[in-house]
């Protein structure tokens, strides 16, 4: 995938969503802290996730979370 596409894939997400990203290094792995590996294939978006936490009623406005939305690339295997 090349930026253009990128980018055009990024487009379907609201444009104030936050981005996280994990990446795997080649030939190893970085590790979360439950120890299993993470992995981002920029060819291959199933290891991302999209979450609207905007209006959840189960999220208060003391959260770090409240009205936010996340989108997270790498996850796990």
């Amino acid at each position: 995938m090349n930026r253009k596409e990128f980018q055009e894939w990024l487009d379907q997400f609201p444009e104030d969503t936050l981005i996280e990203v994990t990446v795997q290094e080649a030939g190893g792995s970085w590790y979360t802290g439950d120890s299993r590996p993470v992995m981002f294939d920029p060819n291959n978006m199933d290891h991302s996730e999209f979450v609207d936490f905007v209006g959840n009623p189960h999220v208060k406005p003391d959260s770090n979370i409240f009205d936010m939305k996340i989108l997270t690339l790498g996850g796990k295997e």
